[in-house]
């Protein structure tokens, strides 16, 4: 009798790696452009990505730009960073610290089909702070970013230092993010209920936030995070346990 092997899938959001799946996040990279940015606060130019509040002003940085305030890897104040893949990437104010005037910033983006009810999802995008050689403005690290998805396509009406405050599907679980180098995965699965639109952003309140120390060492300090390859996978159903006998193997659903 062959030896038996008892494969446990029990956490399926935990896949490391997506072969072959369509991501229904359309410019999920924010490759494709309208035209190159020449100055900040210019994410539409990534369509079809844009701000849900009236108040924010996103950024897109590319390889393209002219301009210094949009270069990239080099841009605005000694900032540095390349793209995690491809040419640009957007950025975003996600925190400020006693800086009511100003506000903190989303992106939102319209999937390129409705998420299936009771369908698993598979969500993720990267992130990483930004780097500042302004002994006057030391930047505030947080906590990762989280994401939320909608049925409808909301306009938040923010007042300076304002929160979107939604239950977010990635978990930002107090780790503050301080690596500028590397770019960093949030990640997250989600239960589809016919929802169209995600937003990227800060989802907890102003007092919910957890920061840097040093974010409170200068007035105004803000928290700064550029995010790139946005992505939104379906997964194949599975069962919870796979019985394989010593030496098989199998294919995990018709996509993974």
């Amino acid at each position: 009798m062959k030896h038996l092997t008892i494969l446990f899938l029990n956490i399926l959001c935990l896949i490391n790696y997506i072969n072959g799946q369509v991501n229904l996040v359309p410019n999920g990279s924010f490759e494709e452009l309208t035209h190159c940015p020449d100055s900040r606060s210019q994410i539409e130019l990534a369509d079809p990505w844009y701000s849900p509040s009236k108040t924010g002003t996103p950024d897109l940085f590319s390889k393209c730009a002219t301009d210094y305030n949009v270069s990239v890897p080099k841009h605005y104040s000694q900032n540095f960073q390349n793209p995690r893949t491809g040419n640009s990437y957007a950025g975003i104010f996600s925190y400020f610290y006693k800086l009511e005037i100003a506000p903190v910033e989303y992106l939102v983006v319209r999937l390129m089909d409705k998420l299936k009810k009771q369908k698993q999802y598979y969500l993720e995008f990267y992130i990483s702070p930004r780097i500042n050689n302004d002994p006057f403005d030391i930047p505030c690290y947080m906590e990762g970013l989280g994401m939320v998805l909608l049925q409808k396509d909301t306009i938040f009406n923010l007042k300076g230092g304002e929160h979107i405050v939604l239950q977010s599907a990635i978990s930002q679980d107090g780790k503050i993010i301080r690596d500028s180098v590397n770019w960093q995965r949030m990640t997250g699965c989600y239960s589809g209920n016919s929802e169209e639109y995600i937003l990227i952003g800060n989802f907890k309140s102003l007092n919910q936030t957890v920061v840097d120390p040093l974010c409170y060492q200068s007035i105004p300090n803000a928290a700064y995070y550029y995010i790139d390859d946005v992505g939104v996978y379906e997964f194949d159903p599975l069962p919870d346990t796979l019985y394989l006998c010593k030496g098989e193997s199998t294919k995990i659903g018709a996509k993974f």
